[in-house]
């Protein structure tokens, strides 16, 4: 607060100016890191009640567009059937704004952000998801990709592949902790150069 109170009275050609705005820069990052930390650690029980699932996705998705940026071209393909699943809407909500950022980062060049909502009825086991009936939200972008080294660590606390000061690795585990708490689960397809799809199964 103190700081953009100096920010408004200094006059714009102040030098001082320039090191204020990093001052503000570096709070806001400890505010992100601060409030990764506080949901990552925290024990709350998620308040599940029926919601129908395509219209989650259509009231945040005005949200999304602002986070993502204007050089990324962002689209839904929402099933015409109703899912509803019992779900925190807030938590699902913030979700998809963790995957929706991490495309953001994986597109510095823009490209295309696609969430998809689809039923899927597995007669089997397919990897660790059990036979049943399924809401299904995919989140898929056009961005670098990972490998497969980076697949496998990317829902541990603390893991990024982004430079310092840019990621706090919280992202992605607080994403599976969600889904796991709504006794869902989640995939990702990756390649490098060819972009990133993260599969949730409600």
């Amino acid at each position: 607060g103190y700081g953009s109170l100096l920010q408004i009275r200094l006059p714009a050609d102040a030098q001082a100016k320039e090191y204020i705005e990093r001052i503000l820069s570096s709070c806001e990052r400890a505010v992100s890191l601060t409030s990764s930390l506080l949901t990552f650690s925290r024990k709350q029980e998620i308040e599940l009640k029926p919601v129908e699932i395509n219209d989650v996705i259509y009231n945040f998705h005005k949200i999304l567009a602002r986070l993502i940026g204007e050089d990324i071209e962002f689209s839904l393909q929402l099933d015409s059937q109703p899912l509803v699943v019992d779900a925190d809407v807030r938590q699902i909500e913030q979700v998809l704004m963790h995957l929706a950022t991490n495309s953001r980062d994986a597109m510095s060049r823009g490209g295309k952000l696609v969430i998809r909502t689809d039923i899927a009825v597995l007669r089997k086991h397919a990897g660790e998801i059990p036979a049943g009936s399924y809401a299904v939200v995919t989140i898929s972008d056009t961005g670098s990709g990972m490998n497969q080294e980076v697949r496998a660590h990317i829902f541990e606390p603390f893991y990024t592949t982004k430079a310092t000061g840019k990621g706090t690795g919280l992202g992605l585990a607080i994403v599976y902790g969600i889904v796991k708490k709504h006794s869902g689960f989640i995939t990702v397809d990756s390649t490098p150069g060819t972009g990133s799809a993260f599969t949730i199964f409600l």
